[in-house]
């Protein structure tokens, strides 16, 4: 029966397979073996570099050299995922990294096949602040592959929390590709460790930004973008106008140096004139004080979220939430498609009633919003949707109960 299946339907059935699995059936007969080296196949690979003792690491690379000369060439999405390291292993992790990224370089056509390049969650800062030549010889690896590269469509390394020097080689190796020409996507959010924010950051962001005609969509700190932007006037002017979407991350850490300071609405209103299909994506990891302070108007926000904890002696959430709700509906009632709301608390505080349903009534775009049970309860939907307000849940709003381990929250959805 296999022998009878048509090679299309054995791709999709391998495509499904771990990279063990794909092994073992490559040698069951000649058309799996046929079907297991079509190129569609390799296109895309994770590598999941975990901890080898020094006995394994050379043989581990002998492995990755091995599959680079023969898939290599098929190569066009890479992620490389590097578990936490320790003393024993972190060298030889590094050494693991360096032998697949140079062996992709060195291919005859790896400088131009690979489209996206993706390691984030390194979380140099945690994991590999005690390891320097490790570190170093890891920061190399990826500065000297990221030269070569010509053809790069999509850069991501958020969460690396990278230290100055190593940060700075690896975008100055950037800078230097000719990527630069192609590049559509980059991805940077907590890339730089938290002492790391300097006018230099400001500097590297703002050439990066100018030399990619092509950028698309671009992920960073709220901080970085303070910095990308510093005391120029015209701030619009430092962003590609084929921008689409930016998403900006606040972290909890960073919320008292932006009591000082934030971007104002005309510094907004000259980005949107520059860029003009571009969308915002805000996020906050925490409840400031005050979570309206950076949401000024003429954001051309579409996406918001926020969560994580309070301080213990601030406003409940359900205050906050409300606060929240109401100046949404205010400023981005013509922009903002979705909204997701997370309380880490076990304490239930809901939104005020009457801020919900403007919200919900105000904002045409929106087509989803999330809350968690912390803020928002079964029982307060009920009487909310179906005594007070059935018109919105019955015509305009279906909702959805979900449970993602040990979370509970509910989204709503939006009828075409």
């Amino acid at each position: 029966m296999w022998e009878l299946l048509p090679d299309e339907v054995l791709l999709l059935i391998f495509k499904y397979l771990k990279d063990s699995d794909l092994n073992h059936a490559s040698v069951a007969c000649k058309k799996w073996r046929r079907v297991y080296i079509e190129p569609c196949l390799w296109r895309s690979r994770t590598f999941e570099i975990r901890g080898y003792c020094s006995s394994q690491t050379e043989r581990i690379e002998q492995m990755l050299t091995k599959y680079v000369n023969s898939m290599g060439e098929y190569l066009q999405y890479v992620r490389v995922v590097c578990h936490s390291p320790n003393l024993l292993t972190a060298h030889g992790m590094a050494a693991c990294v360096d032998t697949l990224l140079s062996g992709l370089s060195s291919l005859k056509d790896g400088k131009k096949t690979i489209r996206a390049f993706q390691m984030s969650e390194l979380h140099f800062h945690q994991s590999w602040g005690c390891f320097r030549s490790s570190v170093n010889l890891l920061a190399d690896a990826i500065s000297a592959f990221l030269r070569t590269q010509t053809n790069l469509r999509h850069f991501d390394m958020n969460d690396a929390c990278m230290s100055r020097p190593h940060s700075y080689r690896i975008i100055k190796a950037l800078l230097k590709s000719k990527s630069m020409k192609t590049l559509q996507s980059i991805h940077l959010l907590n890339f730089y460790d938290s002492e790391g924010i300097t006018h230099n950051v400001g500097l590297q962001l703002r050439t990066l930004s100018s030399k990619c005609c092509c950028l698309k969509e671009m992920s960073l700190n709220y901080s970085y973008l303070l910095a990308l932007f510093g005391d120029v006037e015209n701030k619009g002017a430092l962003l590609p106008e084929t921008l689409e979407r930016l998403s900006l991350l606040v972290n909890a850490g960073d919320f008292c140096q932006y009591e000082e300071g934030v971007m104002s609405s005309e510094h907004w209103k000259g980005i949107h004139s520059a860029c003009p299909n571009l969308q915002v994506h805000f996020y906050m990891d925490g409840w400031p004080r005050n979570p309206t302070k950076m949401l000024v108007p003429k954001i051309p926000l579409a996406h918001f979220c926020i969560g994580g904890a309070r301080s213990p002696h601030s406003t409940p959430f359900g205050r906050k939430t409300s606060l929240l709700l109401d100046h949404l509906a205010l400023h981005f009632d013509t922009t903002l498609k979705s909204a997701c709301f997370f309380a880490d608390s076990h304490r239930p505080s809901s939104p005020s009633k009457a801020s919900l349903v403007h919200f919900l009534i105000k904002c045409r775009k929106l087509t989803r919003l999330v809350f968690s049970e912390c803020l928002v309860t079964l029982d307060y939907i009920f009487k909310m949707f179906y005594t007070s307000q059935p018109y919105l849940m019955s015509e305009q709003f279906t909702l959805h109960r979900c449970l993602p381990k040990d979370q509970v929250f509910y989204q709503f959805f939006k009828r075409h």
